[in-house]
């Protein structure tokens, strides 16, 4: 049971703090470019930030909560984890994708003058291409645990080195 919580808490918290970033660039973005709506912009910014803030440590805990865990198990218990991550990778791969193009069609129609005025599409593209960006870092991230990667490289988890 332990293990599903492990999962749960990783998994929501990670697509928190992917939603809440993506909000705070956007909210970043109109502030910076001047589109701002009855202070809209300012309360992207707050929630987001504020969002932010709480998830990522939320996940960095339970994600290495869940690593140390996954070496305790057996063998046979790997296909949960193996699972997540290929769940993750794939799901992070279909928003490169997505967001990667409309982030680009955005800069190319406003590089063309497809749109009315450029600056929403300024905003739209600079944050689908963030969305992809941090899709692409966090594909990274599993990857290297998935494909086996994470043996070969070394480990950035702010842990001390024992004596």
């Amino acid at each position: 049971m332990l293990n599903v919580y492990l999962y749960s808490v990783t998994s929501i918290s990670l697509t928190t703090f992917y939603i809440a970033a993506i909000v705070l660039v956007n909210g970043l973005l109109r502030l910076w470019l001047g589109v701002d709506i009855d202070d809209e912009a300012g309360r992207a910014i707050a929630g987001g930030a504020g969002f932010a803030m709480v998830s990522l440590p939320l996940w960095w805990v339970h994600w290495r909560w869940l690593r140390w865990q996954f070496r305790q198990t057996e063998a046979s218990d790997t296909i949960w984890h193996r699972f997540y991550l290929f769940t993750v990778v794939c799901l992070n791969a279909m928003v490169i994708l997505i967001a990667g193009s409309v982030g680009l069609a955005n800069l190319i129609s406003a590089a063309l003058g497809l749109s009315e005025t450029t600056t929403p599409g300024l905003i739209n593209a600079g944050t689908a291409l963030c969305a992809s960006t941090l899709a692409l870092s966090m594909w990274l991230h599993h990857w290297r645990q998935f494909s086996g990667l994470g043996q070969l490289l070394p480990d950035l988890s702010f842990r001390t080195k024992q004596a």
